[in-house]
């Protein structure tokens, strides 16, 4: 099925309502709002293995959210959010009213300044009530979980701020890496469980097994390397690398380095050099 191929479908987009629903690379997209409204799996592809496995399918899931703040297409910025956003963002230093109180807003505006803007984010009683969690037990909108989660649409936020668009992947590459992820699903359910495990309930205790997915950032980061190396994508590693962020060099080399190596040695691929 082509991308951005029109759908016969009788539901309408979950964000704007649109009843424009396109798939484009293997998800159902609102061509008005740009939302992801979930995954198509009625593809012949390599999640077939998956069958009934939910956790698998969370899994593609999550990663495909993750696809979505990089290409800057997942759900838009509530109005009265992005106004609290904004406000703070053009506020004046409060020891100098002549002065922004963000000066690198117009000349330096990246991730770092983004965070910054977002914590001084004030959050009232009735914008927390507003916007409670339809997922973590209905609480209210806490000031870690308002960072949490608009400091992943910092791109978009940066876009919304200074007007400049940004560096987006072509739909080529997000293929790619797409199906470079969905390969690494077999092998991850082989190697998920230590040589020595003997299957007794949370053996991720006993044998170190990995029961979760692991760090979606690092195998986007090795995903780009593939894609160079194998796929001819060159120069997405450089250009795409820093919006992926690395948990510690000690995780990196004991836990997640070892087992993608197994993954991604399983598909016949060369191991990249570089996390």
């Amino acid at each position: 099925m082509s991308v951005q191929q029109h759908l016969k479908l009788d539901s309408h987009c979950k964000n704007c309502k649109s009843p424009q629903i396109v798939i484009d690379n293997g998800e159902y997209v609102c061509r008005q709002c740009g939302r992801v409204q979930g995954p198509t799996y009625n593809e012949n592809t390599s999640i077939q293995f998956l069958g009934n496995d939910s956790n698998g399918y969370k899994r593609i899931f999550y990663f495909n959210e993750r696809i979505s703040r990089w290409c800057c297409v997942e759900p838009r910025i509530a109005p009265d959010i992005w106004e609290l956003i904004h406000d703070e963002a053009l506020a004046r230093d409060p020891k100098d009213a002549t002065k922004p109180k963000y000066p690198g807003v117009g000349t330096a505006c990246n991730r770092k300044l983004i965070g910054e803007i977002l914590r001084n984010v004030k959050i009232d009683p009735i914008m927390a009530e507003k916007h409670r969690s339809r997922k973590f037990k209905r609480q209210p909108l806490t000031k870690k979980r308002f960072y949490d989660k608009y400091y992943e649409k910092w791109k978009t936020i940066r876009w919304k701020l200074t007007g400049d668009v940004p560096i987006r992947p072509s739909h080529q590459l997000v293929a790619c890496v797409k199906n470079i992820f969905l390969a690494l699903q077999t092998p991850f359910e082989i190697y998920k469980h230590h040589k020595s495990c003997d299957g007794r309930k949370h053996c991720q205790k006993y044998f170190k097994c990995v029961h979760n997915f692991i760090n979606y950032d690092y195998v986007i980061r090795i995903g780009l390397q593939i894609a160079e190396k194998k796929h001819g994508f060159a120069g997405a590693y450089d250009l795409f690398k820093e919006e992926f962020t690395l948990p510690s060099k000690k995780i990196v080399q004991r836990k997640l380095r070892p087992l993608m190596t197994q993954m991604v040695r399983y598909n016949g691929w060369e191991m990249p050099n570089k996390d």
